[in-house]
Formats: structure tokens, sequence, C-alpha cells
């Protein structure tokens, strides 16, 4: 046996390692693309009923909160209102006496 039978011979041994080494990885890969493909198609089924489901969350949130804001925007409108109309009368007797 020359040093060319050992050459040979470590090509394949190194071949047949990388195939083995890049085989494990390679199935990996191939069984979690096909989980993702099954998820994505039960995600398709499911999504629109939590679509709507948070849509409606959203509709009864916004609803609410115009019910527990509109007093206070009442309330802060008639103030700042209040306070134009002052300040218009003070400016307005200011300039009288002047």
């Amino acid at each position: 046996m020359d040093l060319a039978f050992w050459r040979d011979l470590s090509v394949v041994l190194l071949c047949l390692e990388g195939f083995i080494m890049l085989l494990i990885p390679g199935a990996i890969f191939f069984f979690s693309i096909k989980g993702l493909r099954a998820l994505e198609r039960k995600m398709r089924e499911v999504s629109p009923k939590v679509q709507g489901v948070f849509r409606q969350v959203n509709r009864v949130t916004e609803q609410v909160t115009d019910k527990i804001a509109a007093p206070i925007i009442k309330i802060s409108g008639a103030n700042a209102q209040l306070r134009g109309m002052r300040r218009g009368a003070v400016s307005l007797f200011r300039r009288r006496e002047v």
C-alpha cells in the first residue's frame, strides 16, 4: 500500500464524514420547514377569527374611552372658553380706561 491509496481513502472518508455531518442539520431544517408550513396553514384558519376579536375589542375600547373622556373634554372646553372671555373682557376694560 502506497501513499496514493491512503490519499484516496482519506478523501473518501472525508467526503463521507462531511455528508453525515450535513445530513443531521439538513434533516432538522427539512422538518422545521415542514412544521412551519403546517403552522402557517393553521394560522390562516385561525387568524381571521382572532382579528375579528381584536377589532371588536378595539371598537368597544374606543366607545368606552369616548364615554369617559367626553365630560372631561367638555369641561376643559368650557374652562378655556371662560378664560378667553375673561381675557377679552379684561383687555376691553383696559382699553377704555386708557
